[in-house]
C-alpha cells in the first residue's frame, strides 16, 4: 500500500509546477503597442503557416523562454493581419528570408496573414 504521506507530498510538488512564460509576439493596434500571448494554448500565426502548408518549419528553439524560435511583430490595419518583420535570435528578418506568405502589402515589406483565421489573444 502506497504511503499517503508520499501521495501527499507528491501533490504538493506538483501543484508547484510551471512552464516556462514564453515572450510574446507585438502586435500595433491603431495607437496601442500590445503583446500578443504566445502560450502552448495560441499557437503563433507564424507556426501554423509552416503547419498548414506542410512546410519544414525553419525556426530552431531559442531558450525555454522561446521555444518557437522567433519574436513576430504584426500590424492590424483596414481589417489585415500584418506581418512586418521577425526577430530571430536578435536579428531583424522578414517574410521574404522565409518564403512567409504570398500577399504582401502596398510597401512591400509586411506580407498579409491571410491564411490566419484563429484568435489572438494580446493586451
Amino acid at each position: 500500500m502506497i504511503n499517503t504521506s508520499l501521495i501527499f507530498a507528491i501533490i504538493c510538488c506538483l501543484n508547484h509546477l510551471y512552464p516556462t512564460t514564453q515572450r510574446p509576439d507585438y502586435l500595433k493596434f491603431s495607437e496601442y503597442d500590445l503583446q500578443v500571448d504566445a502560450s502552448y494554448a495560441y499557437a503563433s500565426p507564424v507556426e501554423l503557416y509552416f503547419f498548414q502548408n506542410r512546410l519544414e518549419y525553419p525556426f530552431d528553439m531559442l531558450s525555454t523562454a522561446n521555444y518557437r524560435g522567433h519574436i513576430a511583430y504584426w500590424r492590424l490595419e483596414d481589417g489585415l493581419l500584418l506581418l512586418d518583420s521577425l526577430d530571430v535570435d536578435g536579428t531583424i528578418k522578414y517574410s521574404d528570408d522565409y518564403d512567409i506568405g504570398t500577399k504582401k502589402n502596398e510597401t512591400g515589406r509586411s506580407v498579409i496573414a491571410d491564411w490566419f483565421n484563429g484568435m489572438i489573444s494580446a493586451k
